[in-house]
């Protein structure tokens, strides 16, 4: 075990390989579910080389959703102060409107008040966890980070 990984907070290691995995999980679910989908099976076939916009737009959701917690748990596991920032980011965007919905203000069309509330809490701890001031200090002075930005 390296110097590094010992300074690494279990809290994060926790934290990153949960979305290291499950953006992992999602990417190969939403693949199967684009391969699947009725909107590639009824493409004609003209042999012109026909672009289909929901295919691409399929296609960009599964890059947009499934790589983006992907590179963000990447940069936690290293330590990254842009992977926490956008982190806290992500998870604020998901916390206010679902909590909004959970206690009535809004009405999701996708969930019910319980998941939005299970969300909703999920959300908070990860901001808890991501707002804690030893692990700020753990970001702030992350050795590969500083290296990376004097290059």
């Amino acid at each position: 075990m390296s110097a590094k990984s010992k300074k690494r907070p279990l809290v994060i290691t926790i934290l990153s390989a949960l979305m290291i995995g499950l953006s992992l999980w999602l990417i190969a679910f939403r693949s199967y579910l684009l391969r699947t989908s009725p909107v590639i099976s009824d493409l004609p076939d003209t042999g012109e080389g026909v672009i289909n916009l929901k295919l691409i737009s399929g296609i960009s959701i599964v890059v947009g959703i499934g790589f983006i917690p992907l590179l963000l748990g990447i940069g936690l596991w290293r330590l990254l102060p842009w992977a926490r920032a956008i982190s806290i980011c992500l998870f604020s965007s998901f916390l206010f409107p679902c909590l909004a919905a959970a206690i009535g203000l809004v009405q999701d069309p996708v969930f019910n008040r319980t998941n939005d509330l299970a969300i909703a809490t999920g959300c908070a701890v990860v901001l808890a966890i991501l707002l804690n001031p030893k692990i700020s200090k753990t970001f702030a002075s992350n050795k590969y980070a500083k290296s990376i930005a004097e290059e």
